[in-house]
C-alpha cells in the first residue's frame, strides 16, 4: 500500500488519488478504490495502515482461475461396483483405488486440459461411488449494440471568430459574468474610468489561470497577454444562458412551480449539441428558489398579520371578515358575482386539505350556469376561514350577500348536514329553502351502521340487508310519506342493533326540528348530492400538484386561476346535458283510488324499487 496514487482505478477508471483507499494488485501491480469491490472493509484497511502490515490481495481479472475444458464431459467414467469405502481404518478421508482415477503419466496433459465436477455421494460404508459429470455453464452472450452511444459525424469547421456575451446574475452572488463562444467565463476584476478588466473565474489556489480580456467603449473585447491554462468547458455558454434565464423568469412570477419555470427555460434553449456542464434540473430548481424566495411575501403565522395587496391579483380580494377574533377573507370577481346574484340555487362545501394554519378551511359557494341546452357548476365564491362557528357562517354569509350588486335571487341552498351553517343560514337567508345532500344522507346512515356493527349482517343476512337498504332510500319519497314508511318499517327491526339504528333515524331525522324530512327529501329533485362541489373540490387538489396546506399566497393564485376559468367554463358545452335528464323522477297518478306511484324512464334501480313499490 502507498499513500500517493498516480494512476488509474482497474474498476471505475478514474484517478487514485491522495487519501484516497486504494489497493494495488499482487499480480498485476495496477491500483484500485478499496470501495470499488474489492472484498476489503474500511476497518481492515485503517487497521492495515495502523499497523504498517499489507493486504494480499488480487483484482478480478488477476483472480480469475485459467479456463478449463469441458473435453472430459465424453470420457466415459466407470467405477468398479466393488470398490467401496473403508470406513473404519480411513475415518478422517477417503481413498479410491480405481485405475480411472489413477491414470498413467502420459495421459495427465489430457486430463489436466478437462474440466469436470465429480460429485461423489456416500449413503453407508457399503455403499458404491456414484459419479456425475457437469459442464460449466457457458457465459451468456451480451448484445452491447444497445448501450452504444451516438454515432459520430463529420461537423464542418464553423466560423472561429470569438464572441462575448454578457450574462447579468449568473454569478453566485448574483453579479454579472462574461462568457466568450468558446465557454470560458469571466468576473470583473477591475472597474476603470472607461474600461473593464475581466479575469477567468477558475482560480484554484496554486494554480490559478491568468487569462483576462479588456472591455473597450463599444463593448469592444481584447484579450490579455496570458491564455488559459485549462480546457474550455464544453457547452459554457449555453449552460450560463440557461441558469441566467432561470433567475430572470423566476423573478417574474414568485409564485409560479420552479419546475415549470426551468422546464420551459430548458426546451427554448437546450440543443442536441453537447452541454456536459449544465447543472441538473433539480440544482436548477433550487436556484430559481432561492432567487425569489426574498421577492415573496412572508407566510402568516398568525391572525394577526396585514394582506400585502401587491401579490393579490386586482378586483379578486372582496372583503377581510373579523369576527371575536377570528378572520375570513373572502374572494370573488366580477362576474362571479354576477353570476351568484343571478342563480337560483346555491351549492356551500367545505374542504380542509389546501389551507394553512391560521387557516382552517376553504369555503366554496357554487351554482349551475345555462348554456343552451347544457349546464356547468362553476365556482363563484372562495372564502379562506379560520373558524366553523355559527357566528363565523353569518359573518360571511352577511359579507356575501352585501357584497352583491343587486339582492340574490337564490330560493335554494344544498348543502351537508353542518349545524352551523343551517343555523347561519336560517338567520341571512330565512326565505330560501334549505336541501341536505343525500349523498352525506347515506354517508351518515352507514356510519351509525358500522357504530352499531351492523356492517356484517348488512353483508351476510339478507333481511337486515333490504331493511338497511330500505331506510337507505327514504329520501327519494315525498317528504310527507317518509315518517308512515318508516313506522312501517321499523316494525321490522326486531333485532336490538336495528332498534337502536331505528331510533337514531327517528331522533335525527325524523322528530328533529334541525333536520327534518322536508329538508333532506330529493323527491322529485333534478339535482340530489352535492357530488359537482366535492368533485370540484378533488380537481382543485390534483391541480395543486398534490400538495396539502398551501401558503396562502400560493393558495390565492390558484383560485384566482380558477376564477379566470369561469367564463371559459360557462362557454364549453362537454357538460350535463340536461335536454335529455328526466326532471319529472316521480309523479302521482290522480285516476286511480289509491296513491300510486311512477317512476320515470331512466330511475327504475332495483336499489331503491323496494321503497317505490311499497306504495302501490
Amino acid at each position: 500500500m502507498s499513500s500517493i496514487f498516480l494512476t488509474m482505478c482497474i474498476y471505475c477508471q478514474q484517478s487514485v488519488r491522495p487519501r484516497q483507499e486504494g489497493l494495488q494488485c499482487d499480480g498485476c501491480l495496477r491500483w484500485q478504490h478499496r470501495a470499488c469491490n474489492t472484498g476489503v472493509s474500511q476497518s481492515e484497511y485503517r487497521d492495515a495502515v495502523k499497523t504498517g502490515a499489507s493486504i494480499d490481495w488480487r483484482c478480478l481479472t488477476c483472480d480469475i482461475p485459467l479456463a478449463e475444458s469441458t473435453a472430459l464431459s465424453e470420457i466415459s467414467v466407470s467405477v468398479d461396483p466393488d470398490v467401496h469405502f473403508n470406513s473404519e481404518q480411513n475415518s478422517d478421508q477417503d481413498i479410491l483405488e480405481c485405475e480411472e482415477f489413477n491414470p498413467p503419466v502420459d495421459s495427465f496433459d489430457e486430463l489436466t486440459e478437462a474440466s469436470t465436477i465429480l460429485t461423489i455421494e456416500e449413503t453407508n460404508a457399503e455403499s458404491t461411488i456414484g459419479s456425475t459429470i457437469y459442464e460449466l455453464p457457458t457465459q451468456p452472450t451480451i448484445d452491447e449494440s444497445t448501450f452504444e452511444g451516438p454515432t459520430p459525424h463529420s461537423v464542418e469547421q464553423a466560423d472561429q471568430t470569438l464572441t462575448f456575451q454578457i450574462m447579468e446574475g449568473t454569478s453566485e452572488r448574483g453579479k454579472r459574468k462574461l462568457i466568450d463562444s468558446c465557454g470560458f467565463s469571466y468576473n470583473v476584476k477591475r472597474q476603470r474610468l472607461h474600461s473593464t478588466d475581466w479575469q477567468c473565474t477558475v482560480r484554484p489556489t496554486g494554480n490559478r489561470c491568468k487569462a483576462t480580456v479588456v472591455q473597450r467603449p463599444g463593448n469592444v473585447f481584447e484579450f490579455g497577454r496570458n491564455h488559459h491554462n485549462h480546457a474550455a468547458p464544453v457547452g459554457g455558454m449555453v449552460a450560463a444562458k440557461i441558469k441566467c434565464l432561470v433567475k430572470q423568469d423566476a423573478k417574474q412570477d414568485v409564485f409560479r412551480p420552479a419546475s415549470e419555470v426551468v422546464n420551459d427555460v430548458l426546451l427554448s434553449e437546450l440543443t442536441d449539441a453537447p452541454c456536459p456542464c449544465l447543472p441538473r434540473i433539480a440544482s436548477l430548481q433550487r436556484t430559481a428558489n432561492r432567487t425569489r424566495q426574498k421577492l415573496r411575501p412572508q407566510d402568516p403565522k398568525d391572525l394577526d398579520f396585514d394582506l400585502q395587496m401587491e401579490h393579490i391579483p386586482d378586483g379578486f380580494f372582496l372583503e377581510d371578515v373579523k369576527i371575536r377574533g377570528r378572520r375570513h377573507l373572502v374572494f370573488a370577481s366580477d362576474k362571479q358575482l354576477e353570476l351568484l346574484q343571478q342563480s337560483k340555487t346555491w351549492y356551500i362545501d367545505g374542504t380542509f386539505k389546501l389551507c394553512r394554519q391560521p387557516f382552517t378551511q376553504l369555503l366554496t359557494l357554487n351554482a349551475f350556469v345555462k348554456n343552451d341546452d347544457h349546464v356547468k357548476q362553476v365556482p363563484l365564491v372562495f372564502v379562506i376561514m379560520s373558524g366553523q362557528k355559527r357566528r363565523d357562517y353569518r359573518a360571511v354569509l352577511d359579507a356575501i350577500t352585501s357584497i352583491l350588486p343587486r339582492p340574490p335571487r337564490v330560493t335554494k341552498v344544498m348543502l351537508d348536514f353542518e349545524k352551523a351553517v343551517w343555523s347561519a343560514l336560517r338567520q341571512t337567508l330565512p326565505n330560501v329553502q334549505l336541501k341536505g345532500c343525500s349523498f352525506h344522507w347515506t354517508q351518515a346512515l352507514w356510519r351509525k351502521v358500522q357504530g352499531l356493527g351492523l356492517q356484517d349482517a348488512y353483508r351476510n343476512d339478507r333481511g337486515t340487508h333490504q331493511l338497511i337498504r330500505q331506510l337507505m332510500a327514504l329520501p327519494y319519497l315525498p317528504a310527507e310519506k317518509i315518517e308512515r314508511r318508516f313506522l312501517r318499517l321499523q316494525q321490522q327491526a326486531t333485532a336490538r342493533p336495528l332498534q337502536d339504528f331505528c331510533s337514531y333515524i327517528h331522533e335525527n331525522w325524523i322528530s328533529t326540528q334541525t333536520f327534518p324530512p322536508q329538508t333532506w327529501s330529493v323527491f322529485l329533485e333534478a339535482v340530489r348530492t352535492n357530488n359537482d362541489l366535492e368533485g370540484w373540490h378533488n380537481g382543485l387538489n390534483r391541480r395543486a400538484k398534490g400538495r396539502s396546506q398551501l401558503p396562502l399566497y400560493i393558495l390565492i393564485q390558484l383560485l384566482h386561476r380558477e376564477a379566470s376559468l369561469v367564463n371559459m367554463q360557462i362557454q364549453t358545452k362537454s357538460s350535463r346535458d340536461t335536454s335529455g335528464r328526466p326532471t319529472e323522477l316521480c309523479r302521482e297518478d290522480s285516476s286511480t283510488s289509491g296513491s300510486s306511484m311512477r317512476t320515470a324512464k331512466g330511475t327504475r334501480r332495483s336499489f331503491w324499487r323496494p321503497v317505490l313499490t311499497s306504495f302501490k
